[in-house]
C-alpha cells in the first residue's frame, strides 16, 4: 500500500515564470513535492522521469500548446490515468474547454485562480491518485472461488453480463439476466452486447462502448434492450471494465427502469408523491426551488440518507453536509456546471447517515429557466446503488483471484466445450486463448485414461456431483504433466446444469519424486539392480509359489575380491561405475547361459551390499549352477575397466534350493558361509555350500549376527542411549555421550560388544553410524527448540575418516534436522591407525566449517598419537578408562594423567576423562583441572536424558 506520509509530486506547467510563481505560492504551504516545468516539451520529460500524482497545465503556451501536452500525455502509459487540472485566461474559452476534456482534462481553472478552489482541487484529485494506487496493489488468495464467483453473479440485484472487451462477446450473465430479455442463458452466452439492444439502439451503444468501455472508463447510461417477445424495456446499464494481466473484461449491470421511467416523466408534469413506488425502486425525487432557494425531498431520499421522513426541513445545505468532503466539491462542481451550461447532470456520490454509514448513491438532475433565461428549478433524483457497487466490487475481486490462482482453472458449457481459462492454464499447457476456446479438454488427452474412466467421469458429473480424479495429462510442446483435478457442475437457478468448472492442480514434480522413492526403495541406484530389500522379496514369491512343484535352483552369492583397495585407490565415482559394469557382466553372462535353456523364467539379480551380488537361477541343478559360477567368476577376472585400467576377482558362494535350505533365510545363510570359505581358500573362485562348512562356529555366528543386524536395519531396532558428561568445574551436565544399542526381538537390549564385529565384517557399521547419528541430531534439534543448550558426542570408526559418501550424508542431515552444528561432536573410535591421514584431514576440516567439534577417544593406547593432535586439530580428547579407573591411587597413571591433561591444555584442547567410578578420583580429577568426566558415577548410559 502508498505511504501517506510520502509527498506526492505535482507537475506545474507554465510558459509565464510568474504563472509558475504564483502557483507556487498558493500551494507551498501544502505536503507537496511541486516539479515546474515552463514548457510542454519539458512536462514530456519531466512525466517520463517522476512518478506524478497530479499535473497543472496552462492552455495557452508556445511551441507545444497545453491541449497537445495533455493528449501526448494521456498516450504514455506511465502517465494516461494522472489527472490534469487546465488552466485558462478567460471564461469565455468554451472550445478550449471541450477540447481540454477530449484531450484527457480532469477539470479547468479560470484565471486569476482562486488559492482555496486550487487547494481543494489539488487535495480532492491527490485522494484519487492514492486510492488508485491503493487499489492497483490489492490482492487475494484463492478461497472457493468457484462458488463465490457463482454466488455473486446470480445474488446480484440487477442483470448481469459479463463480455469480452475486445470483442464485445458475452461469455457469462445470471438469472435476472434471463428475466429481463426472456432468453435462456444458453441463448444469451455467445452474443455480441450490441446485439441485446434494439437496432435503432445499437449505433448509439457502440459509441458508447468505444469512447468509455474501450477507455476503461466506468459508464452510466440509460439506454433499451430488446425482449424475446419484441419489446423494448428501459434499463439504466452501468459497465465497468476489469484488467486481469494482459487481459479485460467487462462487467455490465442492467436493471429494468421502466418503472422510473414513468416516474420521471411523471415527476416532470407534477410533483405527487410517489413514495410507495420510490421504495419499491429505492429512488427518491426531489425538487429544488432556486428563487425561493426551498428544497423538497421525497419519503425515499430521507430514507436512503438514514434519516426518518421529514424528520427536517431539506435545504441545500443540509444535502451538502451529508456528502463527504472527498465528494462533495464534485457534486456543487456538477451542480453548479449544470446550472450554467442548461445541461442534465448525471453522477454518483457517497452520503454519510447521522449513524457514520456511509452509501453511494446516483444524482440525475434536470435544470428549468424561467422567461428570463435564468435558472428557476431543478428537479431530479437520488438511486441507492450500494449494493450494486458491492457486487461490482466483489466480481472485481473474485475474477483478480481466479486470474491469480497457482492452480488451472477453466470453465466450458454443458457439453464439454470450454468457454474460460486463466492465465495458469496458459502457463502450464502453453495454449493460448484463442487456441483453446470452443475446444474440449480432449487436447490436452496423453491416451492414457480409458474410454471407461472418461465414462464413469461423465456420469458422475451429469448426475450433478464432483467428480475427483488425477489425469496425465499432455501440453501443446508434447511435454506430460500430471493434474490433480476437480470437476464440479453449475446449475442454474432451476438445477439444470448449465456448465462445469475444472480445477486442476499440477502435481508433476509430486509423481516424479513418488517415482523416485518407489525406485529407491527397490533398486539400487548405483547398479539399477535391484535392492536386497527388493531382490528377497521377489526370491520369497518365487519360493511360496514353486514350493508344491518341487522344482530346483541356485543361489549364488557374488563378493568382488579386494573392492575396498578399488575405493580407496581410484575413489568412489569409479567404484561405483566399476560396480555398475560389474552387475551389466554379470547379467549379460546369465543372459548367454539362458540362451540355452529352454526355461523362461526370469533370473534375479540383485546388489546386496558395497561389494556384493545375489544372483537367482531358477531350476538349475547342481552342475548347472556350478557351471554358471565359473562363467561369472571367469567374466570378471576378464574384465577391464579401460578407463582407469582396473581388474577385479570375484569369490562366488553357491548354495542349491531345497538341498541347503527351503527359505530364503537358510540360503541365504548358505551362500554367506560358502563365500566366506572360497575367500579363505584363497579368493577368485566359487564354492558350493557343504554341510560341514556349518562348524566354522566363527563364522556361522558372525553370518548368524549378520542376519540379526540387517534384519535389525530393516526394522529401525537401532537406537542411541546416551550417557550424561559432568562439566567439573561447573558441576552441570550439558554434554551427553550417544552410545549405539540394538532392542532385540523381544526388546531385550544388546550392547555394542554383540553386534559392532560383525557390522564391521560386512560392512554394516556404517548403516548404523548413520541412524545413530540422525537420531541424536534431531533429538539436539527438539532440545534446542525448547531452548535447552545440550550437546551430543557421536563415534565415527577411525575406518570411514574420509568417506566422501558419509561426508554428504552427515552435512545434509544437520541441515535437514536444524540441529546446532556447534553443540554436535564427532568421536574418532578406532584405535587402530588411520588409512589415509590426509583424507582424514579433509573430512574433519569440511565438519569443522560447518561448526562442528572433534573429538580423540581412547588416548594414550594404540595407534592414536600426537601426529593425530597435531594435524587433525581436535577440540576434546578422551583420557582412556585404563589410566582413570585406578588414578586415585595409583602413581604411574596419575602422571600419565597429568602429562596428557598438560599438552591438551598447551594446545587448547578440553580433556574427557572416562570410568569415573568413584568421588576420590573426581576429586584427584578436579585437583589437575581435567575438564569433563563420564563413567558411572556421573550416570549409566539411558534411552533418555536426566531430568
Amino acid at each position: 500500500m502508498e505511504d501517506n506520509n510520502t509527498k506526492h509530486n505535482v507537475l506545474i506547467v507554465d510558459d509565464r515564470p510568474d504563472g509558475l510563481l504564483a502557483m507556487e505560492m498558493i500551494l507551498s504551504d501544502m505536503e507537496l513535492t511541486l516539479i515546474k516545468a515552463g514548457s510542454g516539451k519539458e512536462a514530456l520529460e519531466i512525466v517520463n522521469e517522476y512518478d506524478i500524482a497530479l499535473i497543472i497545465l496552462d492552455v495557452r503556451m508556445p511551441d507545444i500548446d497545453g491541449i497537445e501536452t495533455a493528449s501526448l500525455i494521456k498516450e504514455r502509459e506511465i502517465s494516461k490515468y494522472t489527472p490534469i487540472i487546465f488552466i485558462t485566461g478567460y471564461e469565455g474559452e468554451g472550445n478550449s474547454v471541450l477540447k481540454g476534456y477530449k484531450a484527457g482534462a480532469a477539470d479547468f481553472l479560470v484565471k486569476p485562480i482562486d488559492p482555496d478552489i486550487l487547494k481543494s482541487k489539488v487535495c480532492f484529485f491527490l485522494e484519487l491518485h492514492t486510492n488508485r494506487r491503493r487499489l492497483e496493489e490489492l490482492s487475494f488468495r484463492l478461497q472457493q472461488s468457484e462458488e463465490r464467483y457463482k454466488r455473486v453473479i446470480e445474488n446480484a440485484g440487477d442483470a448481469m453480463f459479463i463480455a469480452d472487451l475486445e470483442t464485445g462477446t458475452i461469455i457469462d450473465t445470471n438469472n435476472k439476466a434471463e428475466e429481463l430479455i426472456g432468453m435462456t442463458r444458453e441463448e444469451i452466452i455467445g452474443l455480441n452486447m450490441k446485439q441485446l439492444h434494439p437496432p435503432d439502439e445499437s449505433g448509439l451503444y457502440s459509441g458508447i462502448f468505444n469512447m468509455h468501455v474501450k477507455d476503461q472508463h466506468s459508464t452510466i447510461e440509460d439506454l433499451y434492450v430488446r425482449h424475446k417477445d419484441g419489446r423494448n424495456i428501459p434499463v439504466d446499464i452501468r459497465t465497468s471494465v476489469i484488467k486481469m494481466n494482459d487481459k479485460k473484461i467487462m462487467a455490465g449491470f442492467l436493471r429494468d427502469i421502466t418503472a422510473r421511467k414513468k416516474m420521471e416523466e411523471e415527476l416532470i408534469r407534477k410533483t405527487e408523491s410517489l413514495d410507495e413506488a420510490q421504495r419499491i425502486a429505492n429512488i427518491g425525487n426531489w425538487d429544488w426551488d432556486i428563487e425561493k432557494n426551498e428544497l423538497r425531498w421525497s419519503d425515499q431520499i430521507y430514507r436512503i440518507f438514514g434519516l426518518e421522513p421529514q424528520e427536517f426541513g431539506a435545504t441545500y445545505e443540509s444535502f451538502l453536509s451529508m456528502i463527504p468532503l472527498g465528494d462533495r466539491e464534485r457534486v456543487i462542481d456538477s451542480v453548479n456546471l449544470s446550472l450554467k451550461k442548461n445541461a442534465p447532470f448525471n453522477l454518483e456520490h457517497r452520503v454519510k447517515g447521522p449513524n457514520g454509514l456511509e452509501r453511494f448513491v446516483r444524482e440525475r438532475g434536470r435544470v428549468y429557466f424561467n422567461d428570463h433565461g435564468k435558472p428557476s428549478r431543478m428537479v431530479g433524483t437520488v438511486q441507492d446503488i450500494t449494493d450494486m457497487k458491492k457486487s461490482e466490487s466483489e466480481l472485481r475481486k473474485l475474477t483478480m483471484v481466479i486470474e491469480a490462482s497457482a492452480n488451472i482453472i477453466f470453465i466450458t458449457d454443458q457439453t464439454g466445450k470450454i468457454e474460460y481459462i486463466n492465465n495458469r492454464f496458459q502457463e502450464i499447457t502453453g495454449y493460448g486463448k484463442e487456441e483453446i476456446i470452443g475446444k474440449t479438454p480432449q487436447m490436452l488427452s496423453s491416451g492414457e485414461t480409458t474410454s471407461h474412466e472418461y465414462s464413469k467421469l461423465w456420469e458422475t458429473i451429469l448426475s450433478k456431483r464432483t467428480w475427483r480424479g488425477v489425469f496425465r495429462n499432455k501440453k501443446k510442446d508434447g511435454a506430460f504433466y500430471w493434474a490433480n483435478t476437480i470437476i464440479s457442475p453449475v446449475l442454474d437457478s432451476r438445477g439444470e446444469i448449465v456448465h462445469f468448472l475444472a480445477i486442476q492442480e499440477d502435481i508433476t514434480e509430486k509423481k516424479k519424486s513418488q517415482e523416485k522413492l518407489w525406485y529407491l526403495s527397490n533398486y539400487d541406484p548405483v547398479t539399477g539392480l535391484l535392492n536386497r530389500m527388493r531382490f528377497i522379496e521377489l526370491f520369497n514369491e518365487w519360493l511360496s509359489y514353486n514350493e508344491p512343484f518341487n522344482s530346483t535352483g541356485a543361489l549364488l552369492h557374488v563378493d568382488i575380491d579386494g573392492f575396498k583397495y578399488i575405493n580407496d585407490t581410484y575413489g568412489h565415482i569409479s567404484g561405483d561405475e566399476f560396480l555398475r559394469r560389474i552387475g551389466g557382466s554379470i547379467h549379460d553372462n546369465v543372459r548367454a547361459l539362458e540362451k540355452h535353456r529352454t526355461s523362461n523364467d526370469e533370473h534375479l539379480l540383485g546388489r546386496i551390499g558395497e561389494n556384493e551380488f545375489m544372483l537367482f537361477l531358477p531350476f538349475y541343478e547342481k552342475d548347472e549352477a556350478l557351471t554358471a559360477a565359473d562363467e561369472i567368476r571367469k567374466g570378471i577376472e576378464e574384465f577391464h575397466y579401460t578407463e582407469k585400467d582396473i581388474r577385479a576377482t570375484a569369490s562366488i558362494g553357491i548354495a542349491l534350493y531345497p538341498a541347503h535350505g527351503a527359505t530364503s533365510t537358510e540360503l541365504l545363510r548358505a551362500t554367506d558361509a560358502a563365500v566366506l570359505r572360497a575367500k579363505k581358500f584363497g579368493h577368485n573362485r566359487s564354492h558350493l555350500y557343504r554341510f560341514e562348512d556349518r562348524d566354522l562356529k566363527n563364522i556361522h555366528s558372525k553370518v548368524k549376527e549378520k542376519e540379526l543386524i540387517l534384519k535389525a536395519l530393516q526394522e529401525g531396532r537401532f537406537e542411541p542411549w546416551f550417557q550424561p558428561i559432568l562439566h567439573i568445574s561447573e558441576n552441570k551436565i550439558r554434554h551427553y555421550e550417544a552410545l549405539a544399542r540394538l532392542r532385540g526381538e523381544e526388546g531385550e537390549i544388546i550392547t555394542p560388544g554383540g553386534f559392532i564385529g560383525a557390522a564391521e565384517m560386512f560392512g554394516l557399521i556404517g548403516a548404523i553410524d548413520r541412524i545413530i547419528t540422525t537420531k541424536t541430531m534431531e533429538l539436539q534439534a527438539e532440545m534446542q527448540r525448547q531452548g535447552k543448550s545440550i550437546s551430543f558426542s557421536m563415534n565415527l570408526s577411525g575406518k570411514v575418516m574420509g568417506d566422501e559418501e558419509l561426508l554428504d550424508f552427515l552435512q545434509s542431515k544437520i541441515t535437514e534436522t536444524g540441529a546446532n552444528p556447534r553443540h554436535l561432536i564427532f568421536e574418532i573410535t578406532e584405535t587402530a591407525a588411520i588409512y589415509d591421514l590426509d583424507r582424514a584431514v579433509r573430512f574433519i576440516e569440511a565438519l569443522k566449517e560447518m561448526g562442528c567439534l572433534f573429538s580423540l577417544d581412547d588416548f594414550g593406547v594404540g595407534f592414536t598419537s600426537f601426529v593425530y593432535l597435531r594435524e587433525m586439530k581436535v577440540d576434546y580428547i578422551k583420557i582412556d578408562g585404563s589410566f582413570v579407573s585406578k588414578v586415585n591411587v595409583s602413581p604411574q597413571d596419575q602422571l600419565v594423567v597429568r602429562a596428557i591433561t598438560g599438552v591438551a591444555r598447551g594446545m587448547g584442547i578440553a580433556t574427557v576423562a572416562e570410568f569415573v567410578e568413584n568421588v576420590d578420583i573426581l576429586k584427584f580429577l578436579k585437583l589437575i583441572e581435567v575438564d569433563y568426566a563420564q563413567g558411572y558415577l556421573i550416570g549409566k548410559p539411558l534411552p533418555d536424558l536426566l531430568e
